[in-house]
């Protein structure tokens, strides 16, 4: 079974979104019953604070955002922090650069570009 919830709160440019994801299952990886072990649980979930100095009229936007996921799985654990910054050329086109800080692994990873929907 899965259960979680799911929450956005605004208040003037500042917007924070929550989110949060329970799993337990016998046989996450759908082998046959024989070979189902115990249950597996798995949780985790986000917090996001996105910061529009103008509101829906800013150009520049910023984010920042904490991951976080803690498994039976050990290799499916996860921890990060993400800053970003964003600017928005036109309706369709938004130019960004963020950071990731992966605490598991103790590595950085710089993203630089843009993003473009018609």
């Amino acid at each position: 079974w899965m259960a979680g919830g799911d929450a956005t709160f605004g208040y003037g440019p500042v917007e924070l979104n929550l989110q949060y994801l329970e799993r337990r299952d016998d046989n996450p990886q759908f082998l046959n019953p024989v070979d189902a072990g115990d249950e597996i649980e798995t949780r985790g979930g986000f917090a996001e604070v996105i910061v529009w100095p103008h509101g829906d009229r800013s150009k520049w936007y910023g984010v920042a955002l904490y991951n976080k996921v803690d498994s039976d799985y050990d290799y499916l654990d996860y921890e990060s922090i993400t800053g970003g910054l964003g600017y928005l050329v036109t309706t369709n086109v938004r130019l960004m650069a963020e950071n990731t800080y992966d605490i598991e692994n103790e590595e950085n990873r710089f993203l630089l570009g843009f993003v473009t929907a018609f």
